[in-house]
């Protein structure tokens, strides 16, 4: 097998929790491609954009929330937890800061 190292062209990456959803005490009120779409369009003016994926379980497991994760910046990894889709674009840039 050969070793080949790519740059990407994003150096932070959100992971936004699908598993959150499928529980049975997950949230009601929010879907999940519609968190990814907002987060997307929060970060659409950021010079450096972090890539956005949805992913399995985070391990936090919020009661009737969902976790967004951010690995890659600074600070180091970081989770937030939402309850609405209004809290989305302050959570981004709040985890991003």
């Amino acid at each position: 097998m050969r070793e080949v190292t790519v740059q990407p062209q994003w150096n932070e990456i959100v992971l936004i929790c699908k598993d959150c959803k499928r529980r049975n005490d997950g949230p009601k009120k929010i879907k999940t491609r519609a968190v990814v779409a907002e987060t997307k369009t929060v970060l659409r003016d950021r010079r450096s954009r972090p890539r956005v994926v949805m992913s399995t379980c985070l391990g936090v497991c919020p009661k009737s929330e969902l976790a967004i994760a951010v690995a890659g910046s600074a600070a180091g990894p970081r989770v937030v937890t939402l309850a609405t889709l209004t809290e989305v674009g302050k959570a981004v840039l709040l985890l991003l800061a």
